[in-house]
């Protein structure tokens, strides 16, 4: 089962994995130079600036999780 949940600051370190991890799958190849790839990905996907992001009250953030592995079947 699939549930949908508004994130805290508890999770800002797993939205710094997946927006790191999402980021470089997405769009690495689009970036000639991995310096300033790693560059852009530490200030944009900062665990502060998660934070900051968590704490406002114009951002929303939402966190999927099942309970199964994805691709798994029942």
């Amino acid at each position: 089962m699939l549930t949908i949940r508004n994130a805290t600051i508890k999770d800002a370190a797993l939205l710094f994995w997946l927006l790191e991890t999402s980021y470089r799958f997405h769009f690495s190849y689009l970036w000639h130079d991995q310096n300033e790839l790693e560059e852009y990905i530490a200030g944009e996907c900062s665990i502060e600036n998660i934070l900051t992001s968590l704490q406002s009250p114009d951002h929303k953030w939402f966190i999927a999780e099942s309970q199964h592995a994805i691709g798994s079947y029942i």
